[in-house]
């Protein structure tokens, strides 16, 4: 098993769930059967239509161009495909620096918890005025509810639906 891997023994070490952090996978052994893979959320919602994405997309690649465009100035072969081809992608940089955000935002409260959890120093806040914030209304929501956190980043499967995830 490689160092990427998590191996969690379930229901009475009937089931064995493994999550491949580097693939983003869970494959799953019950009762000692084959290795197979069990499905997460975002393969679960990724079947579901999604139209307005489509228009977001369309709308960050018309603005691209605008951007890029002067008016009255010529441009050559070479131009012109570099615009379009970063248009084409332009939703993909902004989604991927989004994930970026939220993965740093989930690690520091993940930390956070960990930490009240153990009694541990809580994580130094973040310096980007961006994850501050999150992190900021996360605590607040916390003391609002009067959160009391049981369980966190504990991998679950369910047999009847071969779904996976961490909660």
């Amino acid at each position: 098993m490689k160092m990427d891997t998590q191996e969690t023994k379930l229901y009475k070490g009937d089931i064995v769930l493994r999550f491949d952090e580097g693939k983003h996978l869970y494959t799953v052994q019950v009762r000692g059967d084959d290795w197979k893979r069990a499905y997460g959320a975002t393969r679960i919602l990724g079947v579901i239509n999604k139209p307005a994405l489509m228009y977001w997309a369309i709308g960050l690649a018309v603005d691209h161009v605008g951007d890029k465009w002067e008016p009255g100035r010529a441009y050559d072969e070479i131009e012109i495909k570099e615009i379009l081809k970063d248009a084409k992608y332009a939703h993909r940089k902004v989604a991927s620096k989004a994930a970026d955000t939220g993965t740093m935002i989930h690690k520091w409260v993940e930390k956070w918890i960990r930490s009240q959890k153990s009694n541990e120093k809580p994580p130094v806040m973040p310096v980007n005025a961006k994850l501050r914030e999150a992190t900021e209304k996360f605590l607040k929501w916390v003391e609002k509810n009067k959160v009391v956190f049981v369980l966190s980043e504990q991998k679950v499967y369910s047999e009847k639906y071969n779904y996976a995830g961490t909660l």
